[in-house]
């Protein structure tokens, strides 16, 4: 089974110093994707699928919030991996391997793009409307979970594929409708909602399955021109090396490195004014992605030339491998911040970017003495708190409305309150990161039908910061009772807690209820 196979390309040429580096440094170097090992190309996949089950096992942050980062090899596979024509067989440690990957990909994409995707909504008071919203988000997710994984399940399983894209959608099929889908009790009593649910359950395998059909002529051209791409002949001659090593190092990679340095700053400085639009945060994107691969080019054609440059003669060859270490100096602190750093932030950025098309998810309203907060905490609306609190002196109490959001906006919230010493009350419900603005009202105060609920911190990226003895501190530093707050600080961050009123009383987190006069 072929796994990984990228580009056509000689050998690695076998030098003093291939025998200093360890595999993993010739990893960052590429030449461990060229090389044309069986032993090694299966070492990839097999890194891959460890990846994704340290991830599905180990509940760290790092794996948790980077699983995205398999679909690098995967896709590496499909670029280069044409589909089987025959029924050759393969070990069952590698079928079982694929389907178990492409599944936890399958059920994490999912998932990921439904949060992306679940403020699509037709604002109406009408029902009719946000139904059609839930079922047109559940089409946009089976789309973009097929078009991430057909293509490669196409090229890797080849005549396998009815069957495994089955057992690819099963899990998630299984996982989400579980507790509804198969309940007969539920069925009487929810018939429409259950209705909703197995068609937004059903979909996504059945697309993929689509997607994935030998008559489906959407994959076939994919593959029929995925060849052309990848083998385009300038990025081919310039991937394997044609070009001449001091021209690839002073006019490709001090270029490329510059730009991605510059491109690395720029994002950085202007990430306040580009957070603000769903264009802003595409800008932001183009802004890494474009420069990040012409980077990538860079380093990978000049070590190539400078492999072809060794040939030559010895001092060709030290000139080359001096190279080659300034390669990997300049060139690995780079890729790695990234890899770490820059990748998650652009995919989060994306994630946003999606989330503002239908328009802001919050609205800031005063209402003479009143601040009306209504909607998800995203950003820009703690700018937004803070200047309406600033421009209006005569404000005295603050109604949250809110599913909460961003923990640093419901933070900034908090501050602007304290700092005016305004009341808190809640209509509806105020949630996960809007009971941080709650509890920094000088009155706190709960109408009628309305609810308050907690659960520990998310982490969105595996470097930021979630750790719960510093909202523990906030909490108690706002007069709620310890055993309160670490019993709302364990509930999972996927589920939510929400005590009654006589607990909240207890615990001190409201101070009072009313009937709502505003």
């Amino acid at each position: 089974m072929y796994v990984i196979y990228i580009l056509d390309s000689k050998p690695p040429v076998t030098t003093s110093i291939d025998q200093i580096l360890t595999p993993a440094v010739r990893l960052v170097g590429a030449r461990f994707l060229f090389a044309r090992s069986a032993l090694q190309r299966h070492s990839v996949w097999l890194i891959a699928v460890g990846y994704a089950t340290l991830a599905a096992t180990w509940k760290h942050s790092f794996f948790s919030d980077t699983w995205w980062l398999v679909y690098i090899p995967v896709w590496t596979v499909a670029l280069r991996q044409k589909p089987s024509t025959t029924d050759r067989p393969l070990g069952p440690v590698m079928i079982l391997s694929a389907i178990a990957l492409f599944a936890w990909l399958f059920f994490l994409t999912q998932s990921a793009a439904h949060e992306a995707f679940q403020t699509w909504e037709f604002k109406s008071e009408s029902l009719l409307l946000p139904r059609l919203s839930f079922l047109i988000q559940a089409i946009l997710c089976s789309v973009v979970d097929a078009s991430l994984l057909a293509t490669p399940l196409r090229r890797i399983v080849g005549s396998r594929l009815a069957a495994v894209s089955v057992l690819v959608g099963l899990p998630y099929v299984v996982a989400t409708g579980h507790s509804s889908l198969f309940s007969i009790a539920r069925w009487s009593q929810h018939t429409l909602g259950n209705s909703l649910l197995l068609f937004y359950v059903v979909l996504p395998p059945l697309v993929l399955a689509w997607a994935c059909e030998d008559r489906n002529p959407i994959p076939t051209f994919l593959e029929a021109n995925v060849e052309r791409i990848a083998v385009a002949r300038p990025l081919r001659r310039l991937l394997r090396g044609d070009l001449n090593a001091a021209a690839n190092c002073f006019c490709i990679f001090t270029p490329a490195l510059a730009l991605m340095i510059f491109a690395m700053y720029e994002t950085e400085q202007l990430s306040v004014q580009l957070f603000t639009s769903s264009a802003g945060y595409a800008l932001q994107a183009l802004l890494f992605i474009v420069p990040f691969i012409i980077f990538v080019v860079g380093v990978v054609s000049t070590w190539s030339s400078l492999a072809r440059f060794k040939k030559r003669n010895i001092i060709a060859a030290n000139i080359a491998e001096l190279g080659q270490i300034l390669v990997i100096i300049t060139a690995l602190p780079v890729l790695s911040y990234c890899i770490l750093v820059d990748i998650p932030d652009t995919a989060l950025a994306a994630s946003d970017g999606m989330r503002l098309v239908p328009g802001r998810d919050w609205s800031v309203v005063v209402d003479g003495n009143l601040l009306r907060i209504t909607g998800e905490f995203t950003r820009g609306i703690g700018d937004s708190v803070k200047a309406a609190v600033d421009q209006n002196p005569g404000l005295r109490v603050v109604v949250l409305d809110s599913p909460g959001g961003n923990t640093a906006e419901g933070l900034q919230i908090a501050r602007a309150i304290k700092g005016r010493a305004l009341s808190t009350a809640v209509k509806n419900r105020c949630s996960s990161a809007c009971t941080f603005a709650f509890v920094a009202g000088r009155e706190r105060i709960l109408l009628p039908n309305t609810r308050l609920g907690f659960h520990a911190c998310r982490q969105i990226i595996w470097y930021s910061r979630c750790t719960e003895e510093v909202y523990e501190a906030y909490f108690m530093e706002n007069g709620i009772e310890r055993a309160f707050i670490r019993k709302g600080l364990a509930i999972p961050s996927k589920t939510i807690w929400y005590p009654n009123v006589d607990e909240l009383i207890a615990a001190n987190v409201i101070t009072r209820t009313t009937k709502p006069t505003f």
